[in-house]
């Protein structure tokens, strides 16, 4: 497995790892990736010449009992033929 930082053409492999993961259409994906995705704060993982996982660092924000903490991400990735959604927030 290969984890490297995303560049544009992981675009297709992004979207169809995401339809996968979580049933969105491509033009609710391509909303995403036009208004949130940037390629030097995404991480991909390769498998075999196939995006595995990603990682989205997103500049966003959680508030835990009134403190608010920067930061959030979202990972997917496929496991076992199959896929695994998490959102994690760091």
């Amino acid at each position: 497995m290969i984890i490297r930082l995303s560049h544009k053409n992981d675009i297709s492999g992004i979207i169809s790892l995401w339809s996968e993961s979580f049933g969105d259409s491509e033009e609710e994906i391509m909303f995403f990736i036009k208004n949130k995705y940037i390629p030097e704060n995404t991480l991909v993982a390769e498998l075999n010449g196939e995006i595995a996982s990603v990682l989205f660092l997103l500049d966003g924000k959680m508030c835990i009992k009134g403190v608010d903490y920067p930061s959030s991400a979202r990972i997917l990735r496929r496991v076992n033929q199959g896929n695994l959604c998490t959102i994690f927030l760091l």
